[in-house]
Parts: structure tokens; sequence; C-alpha cells
């Protein structure tokens, strides 16, 4: 691998660096967001709290008319992969838990959510 690559690929701090050898010629980096200290990558898993605003938007709000078909998230807590990152906003597939018991409440929703108002509680293996 060429010295000013490799120089560069250990500054970077904006992508998952795979591991490599001096005799790699070719690999995938992919894009990590971080906001607020949060870092949400597409397909991995997580334990996400999302914020009052969401969950209950006032009337004035168009993020779920204009993002998620005007189909409102209903637990605050989900288990949830990240399907995907666009700019500020994070598309999830996830199952509602309850806060005490850690088991799913039957709440499945998937749609677009801005990482600004989400709080990453946990990773998943």
């Amino acid at each position: 691998m060429n010295p000013i690559i490799e120089k560069q690929l250990k500054r970077c701090k904006v992508a998952n660096i795979p591991p490599y050898t001096e005799d790699t010629l070719e690999f995938k980096i992919t894009k990590k967001v971080v906001q607020n200290n949060q870092t949400c990558i597409p397909n991995h898993y997580y334990d996400v709290e999302l914020s009052d605003y969401v969950l209950d938007p006032p009337p004035d709000c168009s993020l779920h008319i204009n993002w998620n078909k005007n189909v409102l998230p209903k637990s605050k807590i989900y288990r949830c992969e990240v399907l995907q990152v666009m700019g500020k906003m994070v598309k999830i597939n996830g199952i509602g838990l309850d806060p005490i018991t850690q088991m799913d409440n039957n709440d499945s929703w998937m749609g677009w959510l801005p990482l600004e108002e989400i709080k990453v509680l946990k990773e998943l293996e």
C-alpha cells in the first residue's frame, strides 16, 4: 500500500476503516455519521430513545407528513436496525421496547428520524 494513502487512512475520523495490510489493494469503506457524539452506521443494530418532539410533534411540524407518510412512532424506545443515513436524517426499522422489562411490545415502525431527535442508548452485537 502506498505510504501516503496509509497515512491518510490512519488520520480518517469520518469513516469505518476495515483492517488492512500493506498487501491490501482494495477494500470497502462504510460511512459513519456522528451527531451529538452519537454514531449511526447503516446495517448496525441499536437501542434508541426518541425525543418527545418526535412522539408528539407540534401542529406546525411537517416531519412525519413529508418523511413518513404521516405515520408516527408509538414507543419511546426502539430496538432497531439503521437502514440508511442521509445527511442529518436516519432511517430505522425497529420494534418498540418496554423500558422496564426490556421486552418488545409488538410495536413495529419503520421511518425517518432526525439524528438530533434520537439518543443512542447502546449498540447491539
